[in-house]
Parts: C-alpha cells; structure tokens; sequence
C-alpha cells in the first residue's frame, strides 16, 4: 500500500511542476467556461434606428421626443445625426436596420398632410418588422393626439421603402478575426519558441561573438516575421474568397483593399513579434515561456471579437476589451474586409495598434535577454 500511495504522491508532485499541463488542464477550462459564460448570446438586440432630422425645427423635435417617450422598454435604438450620407450609409452598410427622414418643409399645421420616410433593411425582415411596428404604432398615437376637436384632422404619414443592404453574415463577421488570431499567433509563438530555443543552445551568445551580431538576426527574424503575417492574410483572404464566398471589400477597388490589408497587417506584425520579445525576454526556458504565452493570447481570443461581438459581453468586460491590442487589429481589418472602409475611416484603430506598438517594443527592450 505504501508503494503505491509514493507512485501516486510522485506522480502528482510531477504533473503540477508541469506548468503547460497546468495550463491546459485547469487553467484554459477555467478561462474558456468564465469567458464564454459571460457572453449573452440570448439577449435581446434591438433594432438600430437612424434618425435624420432635415428639418431642425421646434415641430420636428416634437415628433422626435414623442418617438423617445414611446420607447421607454427601449424595444428599438435610436441613432442621430445631421448628416444624411452618414446614416444611409450605414444603412446599406448593414449596421442599421432602418433609417427615418423627417424632411426640411416639416410643420406641423393643419393645412396638409406630413410625410415622414422610413427606409428599411430588406436583409433584415424580423428586425425591420418590429421596428416599422414600432414607429407606425408611435405616429398613430401622436396623429390621435394631435387632432384637436374643432380643427381640421392633421396626418403624418409614414412612406415605406425598401432598401437592399448588404447582407452580413457569420462568416463575413469570422474572417477577420481568424486573420488577426493567425497575426497574433505566428508572432507571439513563433518569436517565443525560436528565441528561447536558440537561447538555451547558446546561438545567440555565438552571435554576439559573429560578424553578423544579434542585432542583425533579430531584424532579420523581425522581417521574416512580418512576411509570414502578410502571407496568412493573404492566403486566408483568398481561401474565403473562393472557399466560403465571402465578400472582401465591399466595392472598394481590390488594390485600395489590398494596401490596407497589408498596412494593417504589418503594424499586427510588428505589435506582436514585439510582444513575443518581450515573453521571450522575459522566460528563461519553454517550460515558463508557454504558459505565459498562452495567458497573453487566450484572454485576447474570446474577449477582442474574434469568435463573437464583444456588444454580447458584459459592460465592464466590453469596456477592459475595446482597449485590447487584438481587439484594435480584428476591428480594422473587419471595417476594411466588411464595411469597405479606407484607410482613414480606420485611423482610431490604427492608433490604438501604434500605441501598444510603442508599449510592447519599450517593454521587450527592457527584458530582453541575450542568454
């Protein structure tokens, strides 16, 4: 009995100095079922509502009050803005559901009738429905309201129009994120395990010692880096294309989408592979460079909108996630790959991407490590 109680207490005390098999037997279960727990896949989403208030008078501003004041259950999402391209692009962009034009000769007297325009989503039958409910409910409301006995009955009616946007899917929304996954990584991992690698076999103390110096290998490896995250995009971009027909920059002409893919991916590139110097730097051997690793990219992977919309989080998560290195990275490439924006509608993410860009390559300085 005293055998096998030492065989079993031996072979605990070497599982838990394993830290990759604590890492892969209690830690990642535990941050899957935590992160994945948090997500609210069966929350209500209410229909986004563009307004467009052409009009900009007290009467129209009647009107809009009187639609805010019937959605107290906030059953649909009101969205404001002056300038008209703006709200229709978005609405055949897909990010609206329907789009509400109040328009400049709007008064409300009781000479004739008012139209209001509604443009709806055709991609999106349910959610165009409720909303078109909603708003027909609300100005039938106000127009009872509004008629005053011994005045002439005063109408606003609604004009319906549909509107063909472009139809987002699944698939459309999970490329990105796999490309900035592959990004990220191939720079981490790949960085990480190669240096320690060539560390713990003196390669780098030998370079030190070489014409070529470490300086240059580790440009060298930069750049090789690099190549690789340009040739995942690209590769992964081709493959959706043709594989899973999915629409790659919305109209933007190829080249222009094919500059900002690559812009975007090499600023990832870079971020990365500076922060796989940094882990590199950090750790002395495999054992302690994997599970750091992997507690960097985990977390990133199903909190920065890869797998899902961040929206389906809890605030305070979504809040902590909007400001992830990764989350900067799939965001552009999402606007560029989904939305067929350019390269300055993508300039908050391409600052936020810059900025860690300056953080992890100061850190990696600080503790890297030639042996």
């Amino acid at each position: 009995m005293k055998i096998y109680i030492a065989l079993i207490n031996a072979s605990l005390k070497m599982y838990f100095r394993n830290k990759q098999s604590l890492i892969w037997a209690m830690f990642f279960p535990l941050v899957l079922m935590i992160i994945l727990g948090s997500y609210n896949f069966y929350r209500y989403t209410p229909p986004k509502i563009g307004i467009e208030n052409l009009a900009q008078n007290s009467d129209s501003e009647i009107l809009i009050n009187h639609l805010e004041n019937q959605n107290i259950e906030k059953i649909v999402q009101f969205k404001y803005d002056n300038k008209n391209n703006s709200l229709k692009s978005q609405l055949l962009k897909g990010d609206l559901t329907a789009l509400i034009t109040i328009p400049n000769n709007f008064i409300l007297d009781n000479n004739s009738n008012k139209k209001i325009k509604f443009e709806f989503n055709n991609n999106k039958i349910q959610q165009s429905g409720i909303a078109y409910s909603i708003v027909e409910n609300t100005i039938n409301y106000f127009n009872i309201e509004n008629n005053l006995p011994g005045k002439l009955p005063q109408q606003i009616i609604v004009e319906k129009t549909k509107i063909n946007s472009i139809n987002k899917k699944y698939r459309d929304f999970l490329v990105p994120g796999i490309i900035s996954m592959a990004i990220m990584q191939g720079g981490i991992f790949g960085v990480v395990f190669t240096l320690i690698r060539f560390k713990s076999q003196g390669v780098l103390r030998r370079l030190q010692a070489s014409p070529i110096g470490p300086s240059h290998f580790l440009v060298g490896q930069g750049f090789t880096r690099v190549i690789i995250s340009l040739l995942q995009t690209y590769v992964l971009v081709i493959a959706a294309f043709f594989l899973l027909k999915v629409s790659i920059g919305q109209g933007m002409p190829l080249i222009i989408t094919i500059i900002n893919l690559s812009i975007v991916s090499i600023m990832g590139g870079i971020l990365f592979i500076s922060m796989g110097l940094a882990i590199s730097g950090w750790s002395r051997t495999e054992d302690t460079a994997a599970p750091m690793a992997n507690l960097v990219t985990l977390p990133m992977m199903f909190l920065s909108g890869v797998f899902f919309p961040i929206t389906s989080l809890p605030s305070w998560v979504k809040y902590f996630s909007q400001f992830l290195p990764l989350t900067f990275l799939s965001d552009a490439l999402r606007q560029i790959t989904l939305d067929g924006n350019n390269f300055f509608d993508i300039i908050p993410q391409l600052t936020g991407l810059l900025i860690w860009i300056i953080i992890t390559f100061i850190l990696a300085s600080r503790v890297f490590k030639w042996e």
